[in-house]
């Protein structure tokens, strides 16, 4: 009986914790969509400290656009990378952007291809887009069109109209 106790009890405050994160993640959220700059960066900043991913890439624009923050570009591309790092692939597809047209001049197309495969591999369809075009340009990668055309096919397979057009 004390083990059952003991059991439940855990799963409970499992639940819990998880509910917490979410409304943390939910208020980061409704605070950009809301422009409530004000209270954004702090909501983003404990939804990424939760391993949130959304709250993370959202963190970044905040940071990378001066929104409620001073702007910072390193810290943008930090909460970028930490947001692609917990497999949020808009985060990947902002730090390819970052890398391909940064702000900051940084541009490395060998690791925007890397960002931008990352994003399609977790079935985003600009990700493999933006991957197509890469692969079909030679950006980054060895110009290869039978795989440009694989990522055309997979991006409007998800439904995103771009990859459609490219094909």
């Amino acid at each position: 009986m004390r083990i059952n106790l003991i059991f439940w009890g855990t799963a409970l405050s499992l639940s819990l914790a998880g509910v917490c994160f979410a409304g943390v993640a939910d208020d980061c959220s409704g605070s950009i969509e809301d422009e409530k700059y004000d209270i954004a960066p702090d909501l983003c900043s404990r939804a990424c400290n939760s391993n949130d991913g959304g709250g993370c890439k959202k963190l970044g624009y905040l940071y990378e656009k001066g929104l409620g923050v001073k702007q910072d570009y390193r810290l943008a591309e930090i909460n970028y990378r930490k947001s692609c790092d917990l497999d949020n692939s808009e985060g990947c597809i902002n730090l390819g952007y970052w890398y391909e047209k940064g702000p900051d001049a940084k541009h490395d197309y060998q690791k925007a291809a890397g960002y931008y495969e990352k994003a399609c591999n977790l079935d985003d369809g600009m990700g493999c887009c933006n991957s197509g075009i890469f692969y079909h340009e030679g950006r980054g990668v060895k110009q290869d069109f039978l795989k440009a055309k694989s990522l055309y096919e997979k991006s409007c397979a998800l439904n995103y109209g771009q990859g459609c057009s490219n094909l």
